[in-house]
């Protein structure tokens, strides 16, 4: 299946599927009242229930949609501290300069790449690790490059690149960090729980309302799977454009060799 329409695959399935359990609660609650037609003290039990789904549904929402900020915020602080150290390039002596550019280069499209395998995370662990390499070899350079240059100028070089290995280790826990598991098919059961218990209110009934049984199962089938889009924003409809663009961007412009600044202008 095409990574785009996965999450209409998951909507399409969970409707059934909570669907299914109106239909088994209706079935249940038609046996249970042939015994007990008075049956009370449900409500509160119901209540209880529902109430639990929709504060457990709000919050695993609010936490997806923080980690999916965050993951973005990451990507564009990523490519500000690659940029910076880049432009700091100029503080080191010539002979050392070309050298290093071309290894920022190389660590820029091994980024890329390892985005790039997502959301096959062992295949972008690989390439982390080879982003890591490159990354200690561009720390190597830069020590060998400043070791006659003067303490401000060697501290900027340095710093800017330790932040730059810095938070490419900090997005990889972001890509990692997830929804814990117990609680999302927690998640799962209650709402099917919900879905049985809003079959059951229905058995006395005499005729099924099917209708508002398949709006419940749709609502909640949306809310699912807008959860695991946003815990997943590589796989569906929910993607990091804004911090992929500004990523492709800065490797376009270090190809390019567009990225230049006179040594008078650098930050300090």
């Amino acid at each position: 299946m095409n990574p785009v329409f996965l999450p209409v695959g998951v909507w399409i399935v969970l409707t059934i599927f909570f669907f299914i359990c109106t239909e088994i609660g209706h079935r249940y609650g038609i046996w249970r009242f042939k015994f007990d037609p008075e049956t009370s003290g449900l409500a509160t039990v119901d209540s209880a229930v529902f109430a639990l789904v929709g504060l457990l549904l709000a919050f695993s929402l609010s936490s997806a949609q923080d980690r999916f900020q965050n993951r973005r915020t990451v990507i564009v602080k990523e490519a500000n501290c690659i940029s910076t150290a880049f432009l700091r390039t100029d503080l080191i002596p010539s002979q050392f300069q070309f050298q290093l550019r071309q290894e920022f280069g190389k660590y820029v499209d091994s980024r890329i790449t390892a985005t790039g395998h997502l959301p096959n995370i062992e295949e972008a662990q690989k390439e982390w690790v080879k982003s890591h390499l490159l990354g200690r070899k561009i720390w190597d350079l830069a020590v060998e490059g400043t070791n006659g240059s003067g303490h401000a100028d060697r501290n900027l070089v340095l710093d800017s690149i330790n932040s730059m290995l810095d938070v490419a280790t900090e997005r990889e826990v972001t890509v990692l960090t997830h929804i814990p598991t117990p609680i999302f098919v927690f998640q799962g059961f209650l709402t099917a729980i919900a879905a049985m218990f809003a079959g059951r209110s229905t058995a006395k009934q005499g005729k099924k309302p099917n209708m508002h049984r398949l709006l419940f199962s749709v609502i909640f089938a949306t809310l699912i799977t807008i959860l695991v889009d946003l815990e997943n924003p590589r796989i569906g409809w929910i993607q990091l454009t804004t911090g992929d663009t500004v990523m492709r961007e800065l490797q376009q412009t270090i190809h390019d060799g567009l990225v230049t600044s006179p040594r008078t202008t650098i930050e300090r």
